[in-house]
């Protein structure tokens, strides 16, 4: 028999399905009749996540699960397609491993997830804009037995050509990768449902393992949470590099939801709130980043998305500035919720829902309450903000290194398992918790400790739109605040608003006006590329 996974091999060895269907998984024949699907898997130690979706599918089959570009499919037949992806995947890579998938097209990202799932191997996407020789190290070091890429990437450095992959609309390739020397811990990592590398473009891969009684707990949350079913279309956003796309993708699935996905990389708001309106979408997850600047572009315009119901928003600070002009824009009575989490607590802990009434201050919306099963802590809080700790069973395994796997900001104490967010919180009497910064974003500034975040928030008051403050040294070698910002109002007048309300060492020596910021895959601000427009700027007088 050929190599199987360890659930084909659990399927073909035991007794709970039929003979044919036995028969079927060892021969690799993936396409099998609905009740064949309802069977083929049990909800067992030895099964994953598309073992358990299977299971769970059962009962709404004919229901539609995706939507893509002039293409639909029920839950029966992306299964059948899945399955036989997956097939595939195996039958090209012929060796246990994780698989690194690379893809540009947002129509090939719930494919590509799928079948990977569906081949039961743990998936690591590569972002496509990160550098040929950081792909190349992650594939190497984490010792990825098969690539998966799109039309677009499938002739590059790290091309796939061995075998093309039809599912759900999207042609994938996939292909083999060079045998690498077996480490101990490889093994480990094969049993992750993903590794995300969350450390950006630059320095060591370091990526976050989440296995999958992690993931199951998080998607089952979540769905409770936002209380998602068969009458939801989720809309599909983010790319496979970045958590919240293991977010969009398998709670609306369990759920019975139909996904949706993106016709653009990153769409323009036009093309969102076009692809929004034809589809029904009802659910919206979005970087605060890209919602800052589409809440703003809706002020004084008409737009009926008369099915969306949730607005979701994560990844970064947002303010009530922000919050006042989406209560005052064209779609002001859709629910709007400031989520908080990271990679390594399993995405979304926390949730703030914004009140009808909101005020146009710079002061940052609170992060809300825990969402259970999480807990949360604050380490040596001074005047009630403290480094967040968060337990819970959603906490990825560790960080996997090119030498293994380490936990060096997982804490086992006498109540459980915690991880150390490195994000200052300050928690209410309500027990509603802000976001006051991260703990490397203190500063001092002429002997006074400045919170940046607090600074990009005076900032936004001001009148810009963007901002974003950095330490940098001056002629003399000393520390001063330099800002790069957009907005239609001169660095003279940014100061003297400021001035107004900050100390002098809070605001900033420098302020710099550009067009755009530039941002990352995930429609965040790319950190390194600012610090590098500044250390280019710095040396011309701001504007």
């Amino acid at each position: 028999m050929a190599w199987l996974p360890p659930w084909r091999h659990a399927i073909v060895q035991t007794n709970v399905v039929s003979t044919a269907v036995r028969r079927k998984y060892a021969k690799g024949d993936s396409k099998l009749s609905r009740r064949d699907q309802a069977e083929a898997v049990p909800d067992g130690p030895g099964s994953g996540l598309f073992e358990q979706l299977i299971a769970q599918s059962a009962s709404h089959l004919s229901n539609l699960a995706y939507i893509g570009e002039n293409l639909e499919a029920s839950y029966g037949d992306m299964i059948d397609e899945a399955l036989s992806a997956g097939s595939q995947i195996n039958e090209s890579t012929g060796v246990p491993g994780p698989i690194a998938t690379i893809i540009s097209d947002p129509r090939a990202r719930v494919p590509a997830v799928l079948a990977v799932s569906a081949a039961r191997r743990a998936l690591i996407p590569l972002d496509p804009e990160w550098p040929e020789e950081r792909k190349q190290a992650i594939i190497k070091n984490f010792a990825c037995a098969g690539i998966l890429v799109d039309e677009s990437n499938a002739f590059s450095d790290i091309g796939a050509t061995d075998k093309k992959i039809e599912i759900l609309g999207a042609g994938l390739y996939s292909a083999p990768t060079p045998s690498f020397p077996a480490e101990p811990w490889h093994d480990h990592i094969s049993r992750m449902e993903y590794v995300l590398f969350t450390s950006g473009s630059t320095g060591s891969p370091k990526g976050v393992g989440v296995g999958l009684s992690a993931s199951r707990r998080h998607i089952d949350a979540f769905v409770e949470w936002s209380n998602l079913g068969a009458r939801d279309r989720v809309f599909q956003f983010a790319r496979l590099a970045f958590d919240t796309s293991q977010e969009e993708i398998w709670p609306a699935l369990f759920a019975g939801a139909t996904l949706v996905a993106s016709v653009a990389k990153l769409p323009t708001f036009t093309q969102l709130q076009d692809r929004l309106g034809a589809t029904g979408v009802t659910v919206l997850e979005l970087p605060t980043a890209y919602w800052r600047q589409w809440s703003h572009h809706l002020r004084n315009k008409k737009l009926s998305l008369e099915r969306l119901r949730l607005m979701l928003i994560g990844g970064e600070a947002a303010y009530e500035r922000d919050a006042y002009a989406w209560r005052t824009g064209a779609l002001s009575t859709v629910r709007l919720v400031n989520s908080y989490g990271s990679t390594e607590t399993g995405i979304m802990d926390s949730a703030y829902e914004v009140p009808a009434t909101v005020e146009d201050s710079p002061r940052p919306l609170p992060i809300g309450k825990p969402i259970s099963p999480r807990k949360f802590r604050l380490d040596d809080p001074v005047d009630g903000v403290g480094e967040l700790l968060v337990s819970s069973p959603t906490l990825a395994d560790g960080y996997f290194t090119p030498t293994g796997l380490i936990q060096n900001r997982f804490l086992d104490l006498p109540d459980g398992r915690w991880f150390r967010t490195g994000d200052l919180v300050e928690s209410g009497s309500d027990s509603t918790y802000a976001f006051r910064g991260r703990v490397d974003r203190r500063v001092k500034i002429l002997g006074q400790r400045v919170e940046l975040e607090a600074v990009e928030a005076a900032l936004l008051h001001s009148g810009v739109e963007e901002a974003r403050v950095e330490v940098v040294d001056d002629d003399r070698g000393s520390p001063r605040l330099s800002a790069i910002v957009v907005g239609e109002i001169d660095s003279a007048e940014i100061r003297s608003r400021l001035a107004r309300t900050l100390p002098p060492a809070f605001v900033p020596a420098r302020i710099h006006i550009v067009d755009s910021l530039p941002k990352n895959a995930s429609g965040k601000i790319d950190v390194p590329a600012v610090r590098k427009m500044l250390q280019a700027t710095d040396g011309a007088p701001g504007r």
